[in-house]
């Protein structure tokens, strides 16, 4: 599977889940729903380290 942007990724994951059983497709859609969770989670941190305004000072950590 090859998407080059966000209207090709749900294609192609549309086409991949059609051809799962109901079981198989459930299963790929909760691993898919962490990553997404955790790139998001990710982001989040990586915007406060690169705010200076709110990044924790040494002293909370």
């Amino acid at each position: 599977m090859t998407a080059n942007n966000q209207d090709e990724l749900m294609r192609c994951l549309d086409t991949e889940l059609a051809t799962m059983d109901p079981h198989s497709a459930e299963r790929l859609c909760k691993i898919l729903r962490g990553l997404f969770s955790c790139m998001q989670d990710l982001n989040e941190r990586l915007t406060v380290l690169e705010n200076p305004a709110t990044r924790p000072s040494p002293e909370q950590n």
